[in-house]
């Protein structure tokens, strides 16, 4: 099988999946990120042009995969609906989406929004911070999947993140299937 992680950092991830012998590719809109994995990894035996530095918006048909996994990367953008429809294109079988959610609307903390200020930031770099309805984005994903599971997070089940100082939020995976 192939994998592709999507917003893979450095491709820690690599580690998870190393023992099922999977393809693993990953992209990344950070090329430091990239070339720290590259680095790294080519001496875990790793292809280092199987990490790419691209964005979310650039995914096409060379990035194909069977499994597409997308970790804590939708909650650092200000929309998300095309963002999750190229992961659809770019999915064979299944695609695992985990980000921050809440029974709200959107909360949006982004420096790019007149409604908010770098003070309600996580980080002074400007990246956009955002917890989005858990609804909201499984009704996007079955706009592009057959069925879309909500799987409990093993890892946030028992703890919550705070963020901005005030509010408690959970992570969510979908499980989405072709």
């Amino acid at each position: 099988k192939s994998l592709l992680d999507v917003g893979c950092a450095t491709a820690y991830s690599y580690y998870n999946f190393k023992k099922y012998g999977v393809d693993f590719r990953g992209v990344d809109i950070v090329n430091s990120y990239i070339e720290a994995g590259r680095k790294h990894l080519s001496e875990q035996g790793m292809e280092p042009s199987n990490l790419n530095c691209k964005s979310i918006y650039e995914l096409g048909k060379d990035d194909c995969c069977d499994i597409v996994i997308c970790n804590t990367m939708i909650q650092h953008l200000d929309e998300y609906s095309e963002a999750l429809k190229k992961i659809a294109e770019v999915t064979g079988e299944v695609a695992l989406v985990r980000t921050l959610t809440s029974d709200k609307t959107i909360i949006r903390k982004t420096i790019t929004h007149t409604d908010t200020t770098i003070a309600d930031n996580l980080s002074n770099d400007g990246i956009p911070f955002n917890v989005y309805n858990e609804q909201d984005l499984k009704e996007e994903l079955l706009k592009h999947f057959s069925t879309v599971e909500i799987v409990p997070d093993s890892y946030t089940n028992e703890q919550q993140v705070q963020i901005f100082e005030k509010d408690y939020y959970s992570y969510t995976i979908f499980k989405c299937l072709k």
